[in-house]
C-alpha cells in the first residue's frame, strides 16, 4: 500500500507477546516470515520481533523511536500488552495496530479487528489511521475500562494462579466466583463527576473510556466521545446481582434500576482505604486513593478497517 505522494512501501514494526494465548503452539520463525509476506502483499515493509516480559516494552519503544521514523508499530498480545504499548505510544508516537492474542481483547473488538492472527494482519495492512480516546486514572494511562470491587478480586485469584496447569487453575478460579458471588462486604466508594458526590455501597464499579453500546455490554458505541462513563453495581440481594448478570448475557442490563450510570470528563472516586486494587484492561494495579479519573480526547492513533 503507498501514499499518494510516496514512492516507497509503508515500513511496520511487528512485535507479539511470545506468552500470549494466540501464540500458544506456533513456531516463531514461521509466524514472522507469514507476517512479513502477508504485510508485502499490500506493499508494506515489515519487521517482526517476538519477545516476553520487559522486552515487549523495550521493543515498542526501540519502534517508536526509529529513526527515519516506521509507518505504524503493530503489537499482538492481550489487553494488557495492549494497554501498556498505548501508553508507550499515546500523543506522539506511530499509529498502534492491534493483533489480538489474548482472551478478551477489548479494544480490538471495538475496532472490529478480526481475532486470528492471519485475518487481523490482511486488515490491518489496509486499515488507516484514526484518533480515540484514551483513560487516565491518577497518571496511568488505560484504553477501555477499569474497574474495582469484584472483578480485581478475581484478577488476585487469576494472578496466582498464572503459569498452573488448568486442571489446577480452574477449580480454584471457579472456587474463587462462587466467593465473589457470595461477597457481602461491598466497597463504600464516593463518586465525584463535577456535579456533586454521590455515596456508593457496591460490589463492583467500572469506569468506561466511553459509554457502552445499550444492549452490548463491553462493546463501546463510540471510541472517541471525550468523556467517561462510570457503572455502579449496588444490588442488595446476591438474587438481584444473578438478575443482573443474567441481563448482561440478555442484552438488557442498562435497564436495571439497581445499576447507576454516571458519566464525566473527570471522576473522582473517594475511600476510606489509602489503597485500591484496580483492574486496568485486565491488569492488575494498587493504587492509592483518592483515585482520579479523566478522559484524554483523541491522545492515541490506532490502525482501524
Amino acid at each position: 500500500m503507498l501514499h499518494l505522494g510516496r514512492m516507497d512501501p509503508l515500513r511496520y514494526a511487528v512485535i507479539l507477546n511470545a506468552t500470549s494465548g494466540g501464540m500458544i503452539g506456533r513456531d516463531a520463525a514461521a509466524t514472522g516470515a507469514q507476517i512479513v509476506t502477508e504485510f508485502a502483499k499490500s506493499g508494506v515493509a515489515a519487521t517482526v520481533e517476538i519477545a516476553e516480559g520487559p522486552e515487549i516494552g523495550r521493543a515498542i519503544a526501540r519502534a517508536r523511536d526509529a529513526k527515519p521514523p516506521l509507518d505504524a508499530v503493530i503489537v499482538g498480545g492481550g489487553d494488557g500488552t495492549i494497554a501498556h504499548a498505548a501508553a508507550l505510544l499515546a500523543l506522539n508516537g506511530p499509529p498502534l495496530g492491534i493483533v489480538p492474542l489474548g482472551t478478551l481483547n477489548l479494544l480490538a473488538r471495538d475496532l472490529r479487528i478480526p481475532t486470528t492472527l492471519e485475518d487481523a494482519i490482511r486488515v490491518l495492512a489496509g486499515a488507516k489511521p484514526r484518533a480515540i480516546d484514551l483513560g487516565d486514572a491518577n497518571g496511568m494511562p488505560f484504553c477501555c475500562m477499569a474497574t474495582l470491587g469484584l472483578v480485581p478480586m478475581l484478577g488476585r485469584v487469576r494472578e496466582k494462579q498464572r503459569g498452573r496447569r488448568p486442571l489446577v487453575a480452574w477449580p480454584r478460579l471457579a472456587r474463587a466466583g462462587l466467593r465473589a458471588f457470595y461477597w457481602d462486604p461491598k466497597l463504600a466508594l464516593t463518586l465525584d463527576s463535577g456535579e456533586g458526590a454521590r455515596a456508593f455501597r457496591t460490589r463492583a464499579m467500572g469506569i468506561s473510556v466511553g459509554a457502552f453500546r445499550p444492549g452490548r455490554f463491553m462493546q463501546r458505541a463510540s471510541l472517541d466521545q471525550g468523556h467517561l462513563v462510570a457503572y455502579a453495581v449496588r444490588h442488595r440481594s446476591r438474587w438481584a446481582l444473578l438478575r443482573f448478570i443474567f441481563g448482561l448475557v440478555a442484552g438488557h442490563w442498562h435497564k436495571d434500576p439497581e445499576l447507576d450510570i454516571v458519566p464525566g470528563t473527570q471522576l473522582t472516586v473517594q475511600s476510606r482505604r489509602k489503597r485500591l486494587a484496580v483492574m486496568f484492561d485486565g491488569e492488575l494495579v494498587r493504587m492509592h486513593t483518592p483515585l482520579v479519573f479523566r478522559v484524554r480526547p483523541r491522545a492515541l492513533t490506532v490502525l482501524a478497517p
